[in-house]
């Protein structure tokens, strides 16, 4: 560097380095903490990505996870325990989205544990102690299902894990055009090899297609088999859509949760 300032001199290098700046502030690159490098420097001269430059590279993997725009950056802290995703007072339903943010802030802190196979165990309904591994969260508009979705997602993305946020709705229309080898293939794969999936949505359509109960039992079971746990989002009408085996064990295999009743 002293054979450029000597080469150019200081004020040439001083122009050049605001000119660099000023182009990657135009670029949305980086932010003033790293100088707008995306890049900071510790006490041993070590780089390291800036935070600015974390928060983007999230928000691509969280866009390609499937997370609905509306909630990406959102995390656990962000549930509100007095008033539904739709504004309204919950009222005497408060207590219970109580309950509903210690469960999924405690999910959210044992994720890397669950994912691994190594779920702890919490105790509910009538004090029965069970495995938290998968769930099954039922509400109606407004409780909440897709901020849960959207969130642990998120969180498990962050902590290094592979996720991702299907829409039932989505799934259905994939398997029942089945012919699109490249596209059942990679749902198949994602189904048997994601750490954490999150389907939300899921609902009884009037006519379900024939094709519909053998594929949707088929990546269940792909799921199942995987040991990876599940989360599921429905308005309670699960029972009803009847598939096969394995969409049944996967129901069974998670624990019910009935999320803030919002009118």
């Amino acid at each position: 560097m002293n054979d450029f300032d000597n080469i150019l001199g200081v004020d040439k290098i001083e122009k050049l380095r605001d000119k660099a700046r000023i182009e990657r502030m135009i670029d949305g690159k980086g932010c003033a903490l790293c100088d707008y490098s995306g890049y900071t420097t510790d006490k041993d001269g070590l780089s390291a990505m800036c935070s600015c430059e974390k928060n983007k590279f999230f928000k691509e993997l969280f866009k390609l996870a499937n997370v609905p725009a509306p909630y990406v950056g959102k995390t656990v802290m962000d549930w509100d325990s007095r008033n539904s995703k739709n504004g309204k007072d919950l009222g005497s339903q408060q207590e219970i989205s109580q309950k509903i943010f210690s469960l999924i802030t405690f999910y959210d802190k044992h994720l890397l544990n669950i994912c691994n196979n190594n779920s702890p165990n919490i105790r509910h309904s009538g004090g029965v102690k069970q495995s938290l591994h998968s769930v099954m969260f039922e509400g109606n508009n407004g409780s909440g299902k897709t901020f849960i979705a959207s969130v642990l997602v998120q969180s498990a993305i962050k902590k290094g894990l592979t996720a991702k946020y299907y829409l039932f709705s989505n799934i259905v229309k994939l398997i029942t055009t089945w012919d699109k080898g490249e596209q059942a293939d990679q749902l198949c794969d994602e189904f048997k090899n994601l750490d954490l999936i999150a389907i939300d949505c899921i609902q009884k359509y009037d006519e379900f297609p024939k094709k519909l109960y053998l594929q949707l039992d088929e990546i269940c079971a792909l799921r199942l088999n995987s040991g990876k746990p599940t989360l599921l989002f429905s308005d309670g009408n699960t029972n009803s859509i009847s598939t096969g085996a394995s969409w049944n064990s996967l129901l069974r295999s998670c624990i019910t949760v009935r999320l803030p009743n919002v009118r």
